[in-house]
């Protein structure tokens, strides 16, 4: 479809190298775009020629009366997927400009398949907007979203993984090509929608590509920036389950999970806490007991993470054996749990993920 937008965007790519006048005529033979704006909405006899001839009209200066709205210059057909949209009129001596508008027609047709391909691809992101905003909501409208899967040729029942892409987008920190590469990682999914100003939501058809390959464009990315967090969810085998799955991203990436990707089958235990209830959390966290295992959440955290061994964890820390050993002891004391003890030590990793999540849930 040659708009006259798309019109006057030929017209002004053409003035950049033309000193000549260009015209750009519908398909009734009125010229919607003009380097000559006093032409505009005129109609050109010419133009009409070309299109029911489907074929160059040259009109001479002796040829003018003849034609209403012409002067001297070439017509041409404008052409897309072999039908003709329009016509192109050049002002001058149709002998000395007939080869330089073969150029003006290719560029013409070639700006008119680029708006096509632009179209199509905004096309397809609303499309994909409607099909996740459809499936997050509490109740899905099958018939809805069968009808929109259908116009993006999605299947209902397939696996796909889900997967939620934190980024940070400054330019001033991130290279030409992470912008590339996150670009091309978005592209490449069958959905995706940008949920808030630095989270995508992203899903992959894993038929399509499987998960070893997604999962090593993840790990791709993030050698990129380290500025990004990506939590993914157990592949799903039918796409109404995207909502449960979006909502598991959404809880880890609301903790503070010390990893760039993120797996949420090696985190159900954190998914599980994160469900509970803001007041209950806070509730629970009011224990005077456990303030001091909140103030010690990195050496505790630490020392966790060592696998509850102490000369790992000192190492780790930066102090002797012997101050980390007095430090848990200190702990033990005023909160009266052991991080020595395996079921204490469930508690208190069960005391530093309440307050993590209770944390980023009073910022959002």
């Amino acid at each position: 479809m040659l708009t006259k937008v798309l019109a006057e965007a030929i017209v002004n790519e053409t003035s950049k190298v033309l000193s000549l006048n260009v015209n750009i005529m519908d398909l009734e033979g009125i010229i919607i775009a003009s380097k000559n704006p006093s032409r505009i909405s005129q109609f050109h006899e010419g133009a009409l020629m070309v299109l029911k001839k489907k074929k160059v009209i040259k009109i001479f200066k002796e040829d003018t009366q003849k034609y209403q709205g012409t002067q001297e210059g070439i017509n041409i057909p404008i052409e897309f997927n072999n039908e003709i949209v329009g016509a192109i009129g050049i002002t001058g001596n149709p002998n000395e400009i007939e080869e330089i508008s073969n150029i003006v027609k290719m560029l013409a047709e070639l700006l008119l398949k680029q708006a096509h391909i632009t179209s199509a691809n905004e096309f397809k992101n609303i499309q994909q907007s409607l099909i996740i905003e459809e499936l997050l909501q509490p109740s899905i409208n099958i018939v809805n979203l069968k009808r929109l899967l259908f116009n993006l040729d999605i299947s209902v029942e397939n696996k796909y993984l889900i997967s939620v892409m934190e980024t940070n987008n400054h330019f001033e920190t991130n290279t030409k090509e992470y912008f590339i590469f996150m670009n091309d990682l978005v592209t490449r999914a069958t959905l995706h929608k940008k949920m808030s100003i630095s989270r995508y939501l992203l899903v992959f058809d894993l038929f399509k590509q499987p998960m070893e390959t997604v999962i090593n464009d993840f790990k791709n990315f993030i050698n990129l920036s380290k500025n990004i967090k990506i939590v993914y969810t157990a592949p799903i085998d039918n796409i109404t389950n995207l909502k449960f799955a979006y909502e598991e991203c959404e809880l880890l990436l609301n903790l503070n999970i010390e990893s760039n990707i993120i797996n949420y089958q090696n985190h159900l235990l954190e998914g599980m806490l994160a469900q509970i209830p803001l007041n209950a959390a806070k509730k629970f966290l009011h224990n005077p007991n456990y303030q001091f295992i909140l103030d010690n959440e990195e050496l505790l955290s630490t020392f966790i993470n060592s696998n509850l061994n102490v000369t790992i964890a000192a190492k780790a820390l930066f102090i002797h054996p012997n101050t980390l050993k007095y430090r848990l002891n200190k702990i033990q004391k005023e909160s009266l749990l052991n991080p020595r003890n395996i079921n204490d030590i469930i508690t208190i990793k069960f005391i530093i993920w309440l307050n993590q999540f209770t944390f980023q849930q009073n910022k959002l």
